[in-house]
């Protein structure tokens, strides 16, 4: 196996092992919230809480994801969704699962943004290669259902447990593609003084916000985008 291969398995394997936690992880949120409250809008809320962090910090994840570097936005993230899960598992309240689901949705957020950002490292066959992760992701959700169908049958702390695994795994892989991969760095955003980069910040989200908000063509992806994630997750459910 060359070395591009090999990289191409780390991301790829990161990417189903993630996926497929954060799918199950999902359902095992519904699953808990319908269970203790019997409440449909308390049960939609837990996808809403993940869908708000793309709508209202989309803009600020891209930089963060600038100024942090790629691998910093893509192992870290998989390793605080792994503990947080964790911390679910030894703390059961209800009004936690909110804050989880909002936190992983925002790791989940970024390390997609560093995900997509970061192939153009590994290949050159950005198309084909896109594509591939694209497979990949529809059928890591097919898996994360799966797996949460058969282990919800013996105990729902137990799906968590292993979606805090498949987190850690991930972080795992995404660490050995780190080791692997130089990413060159861009000195030239150091050589600003700091009023200089906040007000670039500043721009820059603005520009954001002013797409995500003022574009009608991006505001109807977006809300159809969210109209089906919560009807989809609905439809899994029931």
């Amino acid at each position: 196996m060359n070395l591009e291969n090999k990289n191409s398995f780390l991301l790829n394997s990161a990417l189903f092992f993630s996926t497929m936690g954060s799918t199950a992880t999902t359902l095992g949120f519904i699953t808990y919230i319908f269970n203790t409250t019997h409440s449909p809008f308390n049960t939609g809320a837990v996808t809403i809480a993940t869908l708000l962090v793309g709508m209202l910090l989309g803009p600020f994840l891209g930089i963060l994801v600038k100024e942090k570097g790629l691998m910093w936005s893509m192992v870290v993230p998989e390793i605080v969704s792994g503990f947080i899960l964790l911390i679910f598992v030894f703390i059961d309240n209800l009004y936690l699962v909110y804050i989880i689901a909002f936190l992983i949705g925002f790791n989940n957020k970024i390390l997609g943004i560093a995900r997509l950002s970061f192939v153009p490292n590994i290949t050159n066959d950005l198309v084909k290669f896109n594509a591939l992760l694209r497979s990949i992701n529809r059928f890591a959700l097919i898996s994360g259902s799966l797996l949460f169908s058969i282990i919800i049958n013996y105990s729902l702390t137990m799906v968590f447990v292993i979606d805090a695994i498949t987190y850690i795994i991930s972080a795992y892989l995404l660490y050995r593609l780190n080791r692997n991969v130089r990413i060159q760095s861009h000195p030239t955003i150091s050589q600003k003084t700091i009023k200089e980069s906040i007000y670039d910040r500043i721009q820059l989200l603005l520009k954001g916000y002013k797409l995500l908000f003022l574009n009608k063509k991006v505001n109807f992806i977006v809300y159809l985008g969210i109209l089906a994630r919560i009807f989809g997750s609905v439809n899994n459910f029931v």
